[in-house]
């Protein structure tokens, strides 16, 4: 049995919904840079026993460089800087300001689409992310 997309969107969803409560709450004791760094080794420590327990581990090592260049990139713009900047404002702002804005990064991944990938823009998602933008402006009051 497949599991949608659907699903697996909703569960990241709550998941992205409840982990900020869990980092402001730590942020109120840690700084940013420590919370990073503790975050990232428990998920790279995860993700090591994942590969070598699901044999994924051969094809992790036989990856092209190209390949390894772009997560590499994609990880250090993510993960690295992207989780600095949001542990920054979950710990001196509101969550209720800073979490909608936050995500309101599909708007820099349509443009990119559009202009790295030839995707189109359907009448739908120009919609969707003017409502995003309304959304920002209305929240920051």
């Amino acid at each position: 049995m497949r599991i949608s997309h659907f699903v697996f969107a909703l569960g990241a969803m709550i998941c992205w919904g409840v982990a900020p409560l869990f980092g402001k709450a730590a942020m109120l004791r840690i700084d940013p840079w420590t919370g990073l760094a503790m975050r990232s080794f428990i998920i790279s420590l995860i993700m090591l026993i994942w590969v070598i327990v699901t044999g994924h581990f051969r094809q992790l090592v036989q990856t092209e460089f190209s390949s390894w260049g772009l997560i590499c990139a994609e990880g250090i713009l993510a993960s690295l800087l992207g989780h600095l900047a949001y542990f920054y404002a979950i710990k001196y702002g509101m969550i209720s300001r800073v979490i909608p804005i936050i995500s309101a990064f599909p708007l820099i991944a349509i443009l990119g689409g559009l202009f790295l990938f030839s995707e189109r823009i359907s009448r739908d998602r120009l919609v969707g992310a003017i409502m995003i933008i309304v959304g920002i402006i209305i929240i920051r009051r």
